[in-house]
């Protein structure tokens, strides 16, 4: 999302349910409760943000 322009700029697939995002240093964190993970466990996706 560019915030100056108020436009989505790329759109990435994180899983079924994702929620729970922060970002720090330039990486988001997005933690998706679906249960997904190899042995049904939520899983957390790292995703870098910026130019």
């Amino acid at each position: 999302m560019d915030p100056w322009k108020g436009q989505v700029v790329k759109t990435v697939a994180t899983g079924t349910n994702p929620n729970h995002v922060e970002i720090a240093e330039g990486v988001a964190h997005v933690t998706e409760k679906s249960g997904t993970g190899p042995n049904g466990e939520d899983t957390i996706h790292r995703i870098k943000v910026g130019k």
